[in-house]
């Protein structure tokens, strides 16, 4: 869902701060563009970013999407935060191996 139109990031940290369980995890999917801006907006809220993947269309181009796990940071070790990259084609403009398996689950053909 497009939180965006409804809710600043800074709502949308205090709602998930407020409802997500002890050892629960928030998946939040952004443009790399506005991810310095969700994390600004985060502060002071008890959440932190615990995976963290960049998504790039292809190995050669910048990445366009941030995937994240957020949690509460005074239920977690602070650890730092995992760093991951998923390139969604290859060279053949075929589906990447990485990229099927994530999402197998929810394409019917990939």
């Amino acid at each position: 869902a497009r939180h965006n139109d409804g809710l600043s990031f800074s709502q949308l940290n205090e709602r998930i701060n407020a409802l997500l369980s002890k050892q629960g995890k928030a998946w939040i999917l952004l443009p790399t563009s506005e991810l310095d801006r969700f994390k600004q907006a985060s502060e002071g809220c008890n959440l932190a970013i615990q995976d963290q993947w960049l998504v790039f269309s292809r190995s050669h181009k910048p990445a366009k999407i941030c995937i994240f796990t957020l949690v509460h940071s005074e239920h977690h070790e602070t650890a730092p935060t995992a760093h991951h990259d998923l390139t969604v084609y290859n060279e053949q403009q075929e589906y990447t191996h990485e990229f099927r398996q994530l999402l197998s689950d929810y394409y019917l053909k990939l």
